[in-house]
């Protein structure tokens, strides 16, 4: 990294809005604007890809690890299948309790037009969504906050910003404190995400993990809307 990148405010300005950029997003599309998601969802993307990619072609880089790659693809099949056995397990001892709020999950996926074009939209967001997540937050918003502070402190920073704007989307479907409950879950499945980055020196690990857990729930949709 050029020393042009190595003050403290540049970080700063660089990361700050990375970890408001979804979550904005978020409140924009799903509760300030909702009869324009067509647009802000996309206009979020957009501007989650260019922030990023604009600073890494002008010489910012994220710290990395430089250790040998081990058990990547172990990590991440094994964690992705203890998530989503949990995940799967919480769904059918409170089944009653979930589909309570079918309605609610029915007027959002309506909203946003996915009814009709489920499963290629599930297929989507469980391998390419999870990636550019994965890329987002591990890799360049974890990478980054590493230069800033404590491994630890970028691991919960960067986990708490990540779970953030799922909230204000599982608030769209339940009650406030399940809402926040929910949220909490995955803040930490975002800090196992930044730990099995570290420790296996590969991004391909978490991704692999997010997109068995993205899987599970999107087919719990899929089992709840049709």
């Amino acid at each position: 990294m050029t020393t042009r990148f190595s003050s403290r405010s540049v970080l700063m300005f660089i990361l700050v809005p990375m970890l408001l950029f979804q979550l904005t997003g978020a409140i924009l599309y799903f509760v300030a604007l909702p009869g324009y998601s067509s647009f802000l969802y996309p206009a979020t993307k957009i501007l989650m890809l260019a922030w990023p990619l604009g600073w890494y072609l002008a010489g910012f880089r994220p710290a990395v690890y430089k250790g040998s790659k081990k058990n990547w693809v172990l990590f991440g099949l094994c964690s992705g299948i203890l998530f989503s056995t949990i995940i799967i397990l919480t769904f059918f001892l409170f089944e009653p309790f979930f589909r309570s709020f079918v309605p609610a999950l029915q007027g959002v996926a309506e909203t946003f037009g996915i009814l009709s074009w489920y499963i290629p939209f599930a297929i989507f967001l469980s391998v390419f969504h999870s990636l550019f997540e994965e890329l987002y937050w591990r890799w360049f918003v974890f990478g980054g906050l590493r230069l800033l502070m404590k491994t630890n402190t970028a691991i919960a920073l960067g986990s708490l910003a990540f779970s953030a704007h799922h909230v204000v989307i599982l608030w769209q479907f339940f009650p406030p404190v399940i809402a926040l409950l929910f949220g909490l879950t995955i803040a930490i499945a975002g800090a196992c995400w930044c730990l099995l980055y570290q420790k296996t020196n590969s991004l391909v690990t978490s991704w692999l993990s997010h997109i068995l857990v993205d899987a599970t729930i999107l087919t719990i949709g899929y089992v709840l809307l049709f």
